[in-house]
């Protein structure tokens, strides 16, 4: 039923004008390899389209808008600051299923971090990285100045875990399967590709 939903949801917003870009560097490193589907939301384009994002708010797994919530509770405004919106669900080495998102855009990151800092939260440092808690127990971290990661604490560790090499399958790079899909509809302002 799912499937059925995407590809309609595919289908429906081909139609957008469609200079969507695929996703970024530090997107796919830190995309597990054990991918079960991938949803990219381009809101630059999306923007372009009232029809387009009308229906992004109707189709949009409830799930996933508590992702795009957890965003503005730490001051990221999904309609001025994110490019791109990326949710990915993929298969821990003990067959449990996480789901991570990963932003993309132009944050106020000195401003968020502020933020924080006023809220006394307290970050977790992981190698080079400061984890910090969002709320709704989820965790986020800057991967750079433009890229933010952010799920539960478990699904973060695990997609870290693949960008930094310590999970020996790999990162989505490494999974011609999907990245041969994507190829396929990364020009849309909402796409989707799943794993058989």
């Amino acid at each position: 039923m799912k499937r059925i939903l995407w590809f309609g949801l595919y289908l429906l917003l081909s139609g957008v004008p469609a200079l969507a870009s695929s996703l970024g560097t530090a997107t796919r490193n830190v995309i597990p390899y054990d991918i079960q589907q991938i949803i990219c939301v381009d809101y630059r384009n999306l923007k372009a389209s009232p029809t387009a994002l009308a229906l992004k708010d109707r189709v949009l797994p409830e799930n996933l808008k508590q992702f795009e919530n957890s965003l503005r509770g730490v001051g990221i405004s999904t309609d001025n600051e994110v490019e791109q919106l990326t949710f990915a669900s993929f298969r821990t080495k003990d067959k449990s299923l996480r789901i991570i998102g990963i932003a993309t855009g132009q944050f106020p990151r000195k401003a968020i971090l502020k933020k924080i800092q006023l809220r006394k939260i307290k970050a977790q440092k992981r190698g080079d990285l400061l984890l910090y808690p969002m709320g709704s127990g989820m965790q986020m971290t800057f991967l750079d100045d433009w890229t933010l990661l952010f799920g539960d604490p478990a699904a973060v560790k695990s997609a870290l875990d693949a960008r930094d090499g310590i999970d020996a399958d790999g990162t989505l790079n490494a999974n011609t399967e999907i990245t041969d899909l994507m190829s396929g509809v990364e020009s849309g302002a909402v796409w989707s590709v799943l794993d058989q």
